[in-house]
């Protein structure tokens, strides 16, 4: 599934208290790194009951603030 400018505007507008911390595999919040959930209506034309869980990341000065990977995995 691609990630579509709608839907890529949808994740910008997820409200702060919609976001959770990530935990690592030994059970530790990851400093800096948090999770959401897109359903309903902005999931037009992908499978019936389809999820997309969505990640963001504090910036760190040596990356890019770009959008990458703007591809859904099934």
């Amino acid at each position: 599934m691609v990630i579509t400018d709608t839907i890529h505007q949808q994740v910008l507008k997820v409200p702060e208290s919609a976001w959770t911390p990530a935990v690592e595999a030994e059970g530790e919040i990851r400093d800096g790194a948090w999770g959401a959930e897109l359903t309903g209506d902005v999931l037009d034309g992908w499978p019936k009951g389809m999820r997309l869980t969505i990640r963001k990341k504090r910036a760190v000065p040596w990356g890019s603030v770009e959008a990458r990977g703007r591809t859904a995995c099934g």
